[in-house]
């Protein structure tokens, strides 16, 4: 019923450490639910949090098979990080996970800023937010980000993997796409100083970054999360040292973090892995170890 490559990863995830067989039980029962059932379910995930879940959103069905902790160090890095009255941003927010995680954090004083271009995700995004009352919190916008405002073309019916549109497969019309508006970030963080930012565009960071020098040459935020891997940038024709150099034009360095250590560290090539790192920007990186330094 469940792969055994999906089993491995469910057994041997660091969210599931001491609670391994609840997990399995947990995911049997969700592959059950979303085959014979085949209807949303809510599920309790971190901190009180509630989550809607579809049978078939990737998504979901990840945080189930996490306890709702899939992305673990970078997870309790934002948790260990953000403080009430915070604000964050979401780039590629999908359905919500790391944006409600912020809520979580920042709470009723703080403002979490949501940017998803593709329709469904962004609905499923909005229910999630109302389901858990982060209304007053969270400002949701369905929209792509760029290196300018207009409109982009984005691909849809990919899930997790919901992106722009390369020119090429723009130029082939072979794969099913919406033209959405796109924003600049330096136009959408501008008033406002964020303590952290999230970007998960499947390749496609380069092109927001282009749109936030204003913002990254003032170090707001002054910590960014993002996926950097090779055959996703390849798309855009970019490589993980690239997008490294331009960040480094800003004085942000990439960084992993280590969860169970509750420590940062700054290799050369920080996307060896599993690709998530931490672009930290090195003046701000003193007030970044003191938060860490503090429970909150």
């Amino acid at each position: 019923m469940i792969p055994l490559k999906l089993l491995h990863f469910i057994w041997n995830h660091p969210s599931n450490k001491g609670r391994r067989v609840q997990a399995l039980c947990r995911s049997v029962g969700w592959q059950i639910h979303k085959r014979i059932r085949r209807t949303p379910q809510v599920h309790p995930m971190f901190d009180g949090v509630k989550l809607k879940c579809y049978p078939e959103s990737n998504g979901a069905g990840l945080m189930i098979y996490t306890n709702g902790w899939p992305d673990y160090d970078e997870m309790h890095f934002v948790r260990r990080y953000l403080r009430p009255g915070d604000a964050f941003v979401d780039v590629g927010t999908n359905i919500g996970i790391f944006t409600l995680l912020a809520s979580t954090c920042v709470g009723k004083t703080g403002h979490v800023l949501s940017l998803e271009a593709n329709g469904r995700s962004f609905e499923r995004l909005l229910e999630n937010v109302q389901l858990n009352q982060f209304d007053s919190i969270v400002e949701a916008h369905c929209a792509a980000v760029g290196a300018e405002n207009g409109t982009i073309r984005f691909l849809k019916g990919w899930d997790l993997i919901n992106r722009i549109a390369t020119e090429a497969e723009q130029q082939s019309g072979e794969l099913p796409y919406d033209e959405v508006p796109s924003v600049k970030l330096d136009d959408k963080l501008s008033g406002r100083r964020f303590a952290m930012g999230k970007i998960d565009i499947e390749g496609a960071e380069p092109l927001a970054f282009r749109g936030a020098a204003e913002m990254l040459n003032a170090g707001n935020p002054p910590v960014w999360l993002m996926e950097l891997k090779s055959h996703l940038l390849a798309r855009f024709d970019t490589t993980p040292e690239m997008v490294r150099d331009m960040l480094a034009e800003h004085q942000y360095r990439l960084a992993n973090y280590d969860a169970d250590q509750n420590e940062l560290t700054f290799p050369q090539e920080a996307w060896q892995g599993h690709g998530d790192v931490l672009a930290i920007h090195e003046p701000s990186l003193e007030e970044i170890q003191a938060r860490l330094s503090i429970t909150p």
